[in-house]
């Protein structure tokens, strides 16, 4: 037998921008998305460039999807990921034709009007089915969830499918089209259907239902009603009731349990009842393990959009495929709000006003989705209440630790503290994914809203967010050995940026000067070890102007010299005369700078006239780095530390100038200078110079072994930087050797290096030894 071959796919143009950025957001490059997808780069290459006509297979897709936390039709076309499958049509016209119309008027059922066909929910329609089966043990099955995520929905669904095998008697059930999920669907008699439920949503309003089920005794009259036996309501009506229903199956639905007058009595009622009845309960709480728990969250991206296709297509709405993902973004896959947002919009308001709507005070569908939840908060849990507000404060879920402090419970018992974590977690306001607390965007615009109205509470939880992180950056920019800096402090780091870039922006805005100034300070050196350099410009640019109005010169001195450092590595022409400029105006700031700014500076004016191509301004700069070294008493192994610094940037120099004997000596001093003080960081540098020398004068096993050494301690540290150095050298040596396929190779990563980290001069120069590499 011949394997099938396996099918590939073509990103779209939308798929493949949609990719870029998301790679972008999550800081990935193309090496490290196909290292963490496991994958080749080539397929990651491929998904970029759509237009090389190259096609990635599906399951590369989906892994590369999955990291991303994107759908893989986020990147492939809908209509090609998923082709139309002529088989199940007749199926499929069995489930959803207008014959639900019929079906609701029928005898010994009472299931409200379903106009829609259903959509997604594939594995939680399959489990409840068989969870309904004869074959599975449980009575009582729960469908729990935030309001409006379709809990009410994916039953009535489930009952209606049992009503269309009872009367067509199709045993088997299609869950979607687009999927290949069936599952075997149970026979009832009877369905009945009761609810608690005291208003609904409408796109304009919030309207009160004229009838709810919100007692044992209305429910049990709603029993009788459906089933035609009015008379088991006059006396001992409990007992009446189950005999009747012992005499068939049943399936009883009790919507909305969370509203129903003393729940615990209505509970009690399902459970004594006759094996031939099965009790589905929706519910906004997670009862407890005594019942078959079904939970819902909010639907995938996929999903999302086939909702909102259908209601766009129901009400003659045009949607732009980026209008689409903005609703889908806004509604965090709620199906109430993506209905309700339709709605709107066929009563002629724009998206922009509904989107803006969502997120206001007065939002009908957050009201309707969380207002009685959190009102029961307020009442009963404080500490829950108090931590709901907390993490909605965060732009990135939060981990516990920061939580609790923020919301200045950290001196109660953990045993409160964890009640009221999981009373969140039960009522579906917040998730525990991978040890942080996630919360769907408008759950987290209602929690905000909610913070608005306690002032108080909202002044200390912010200031206590802020000491978290500096403590927090603080703690994890000095560890007591300099290595782990780099490595544990830098990654912890890097898990929490954008909280960081929130609390500095929350600063700014709040015109808090100190506190940008300290907490920068603490980010400085990660964000240029890891590439964060768009934020550097920013918020070295805003300590200037802040500084300079405050006659902070000090500061302001520092502050130029590093932005000016990020500019002349970046390397475009505008960039060198930016940092010229900013190096030059720091230079006249001497007089306030101690001897540190003095040689930071002084060492990066060499550093851009090197890149200027001035290598004799280079050597002058440097000569004045070593004059202000010579004046100040150090102690000998700061004094080791700075000279080797020095002596580093000069072998650069002198490489650039074509003196490899000079080059070379400097080189080997750094290296034995920085052994004594265990200085690796500088040890490093000088081996890679060593290693282009060794390129240059054809000793190509020594330079590959210099690489090699060296090489490794970059990536471990995760210097991007350092990093396409690293791998433009050896992309020089293979090309030296005449491995044009590994030199391309090396190439190819050092230039998406570059490009990723805005370095544009040293882009061009390896974009150069790969056309002379191709052209071989």
């Amino acid at each position: 037998m011949t394997q099938q071959r396996r099918r590939g796919f073509l990103a779209s143009q939308d798929g493949s921008r949609h990719l870029d950025n998301k790679m972008r957001e999550m800081s990935y490059t193309q090496e490290r998305l196909a290292t963490e997808a496991e994958v080749g780069e080539q397929q990651v290459k491929n998904l970029l460039h759509p237009h090389w006509g190259r096609k990635t297979q599906k399951d590369a897709i989906q892994k590369i999807a999955k990291v991303l936390q994107l759908e893989p039709t986020d990147i492939v076309d809908p209509n090609d990921w998923y082709p139309p499958v002529q088989t199940r049509e007749s199926t499929d016209s069995l489930v959803v034709k207008p014959s639900r119309e019929r079906l609701s008027t029928l005898p010994n059922q009472n299931l409200p009007p379903q106009d829609n066909k259903f959509i997604g929910r594939e594995k939680e329609l399959c489990d409840l089915m068989r969870y309904l089966s004869e074959d599975h043990a449980a009575p009582i099955i729960t469908v729990d969830g935030i309001g409006g995520v379709g809990k009410t929905a994916l039953v009535v669904e489930a009952a209606y499918r049992c009503l269309e095998y009872r009367e067509y008697g199709n045993a088997r059930s299609d869950s979607s089209t687009l999927s290949k999920i069936t599952c075997e669907i149970p026979l009832f008699d009877a369905i009945i259907f009761t609810s608690a439920k005291e208003n609904q949503l409408l796109p304009d309003r919030i309207l009160d239902k004229l009838t709810s089920q919100r007692t044992l005794q209305e429910i049990m009259r709603k029993i009788s009603i459906t089933l035609d036996e009015p008379s088991i309501m006059h006396e001992n009506e409990i007992e009446r009731i189950r005999k009747r229903l012992r005499q068939q199956k049943v399936l009883l639905i009790i919507d909305n349990l969370e509203t129903i007058e003393n729940k615990n009595r209505v509970l009690s009622f399902l459970y004594e009842l006759p094996k031939t009845v099965k009790s589905v309960i929706t519910t906004r709480e997670q009862i407890g393990v005594c019942f078959v728990p079904i939970h819902l969250e909010s639907l995938s991206k996929r999903e999302s959009k086939q909702l909102i296709q259908q209601q766009a297509d129901d009400k003659g709405i045009s949607l732009t495929n980026e209008d689409k993902n903005n609703l889908i973004k806004a509604s965090g896959g709620i199906p109430i709000v993506i209905i309700y947002t339709m709605g709107r919009l066929a009563m002629s308001n724009s998206l922009t006003t509904v989107l803006a709507d969502l997120k206001s005070n007065h939002n009908d569908v957050a009201h309707f989705c969380f207002k009685q939840s959190v009102d029961d908060l307020k009442r009963q849990h404080e500490h829950a209440y108090r931590l709901l507000m907390s993490i909605a404060i965060f732009h990135k879920s939060p981990d516990r630790d920061a939580v609790v402090e923020v919301a200045g419970l950290s001196t109660e018992p953990m045993i409160s503290i964890n009640k009221g974590l999981e009373k969140l977690q039960q009522i579906s306001l917040i998730r525990l994914y991978k040890g942080r607390y996630i919360m769907l965007p408008l759950t987290r615009e209602y929690a905000l809203a909610e913070l608005r109205k306690n002032q108080e509470f909202k002044k200390e939880a912010l200031n206590r967010w802020l000491e978290w992180y500096k403590k927090f950056a603080k703690k994890h920019h000095e560890p007591e050995k300099k290595p782990e800096r780099f490595f544990a402090g830098y990654n912890r780091l890097h898990e929490e940026w954008e909280n960081l870039l929130a609390v500095l922006r929350w600063c700014k805005d709040e015109e808090r000067y100190e506190d940008v100034k300290e907490l920068w300070s603490y980010l400085n050196n990660y964000a240029n070890l890891r590439g964060h350099w768009q934020d550097r410009r920013f918020w070295l640019g805003w300590i200037i102007k802040a500084s300079t109005l405050r006659g902070e010169h000090k500061t302001t001195l520092g502050a130029k010299s590093r932005k000016g450092r990020t500019l002349l590595l970046m390397g475009k022409p505008d960039d060198l005369e930016n940092a010229e400029k900013l190096l030059l105006e720091a230079w006249e700031l001497r007089q306030y700078g101690d001897f540190d700014d003095l040689d930071y500076l002084t060492n990066h004016l060499a550093g851009l006239y090197l890149r200027l191509e001035k290598p004799e301004e280079a050597h002058k700069w440097l000569n004045r780095e070593q004059e202000i070294l010579n004046d100040k008493n150090l102690t000998n192994e700061k004094r080791i530390a700075h000279q080797i610094y020095i002596d580093r940037e000069r072998s650069e120099v002198l490489f650039e100038q074509g003196r490899y004997s000079q080059a070379q000596a400097l080189c080997n001093q750094v290296i034995q200078e920085s052994d004594k003080i265990k200085n690796q960081r500088q040890k490093n540098y000088s081996q890679k110079i060593l290693a282009d020398i060794a390129i240059a004068e054809g000793e190509f096993d020594k330079a590959e072994n210099l690489l090699f050494i060296g090489f490794d301690e970059v990536k471990a540290a995760k210097d991007k930087r350092r990093t396409a150095y690293y791998l433009a050298s050896f992309a020089k040596l293979e090309k030296a050797r005449s491995n044009f396929n590994k030199a391309r190779e090396y190439a190819n990563k050092a230039h998406n290096y570059f490009i990723e980290l805005g370095m544009i001069r040293d882009a061009k120069k390896v974009k150069f030894l790969l056309n002379s590499i191709i052209c071989k």
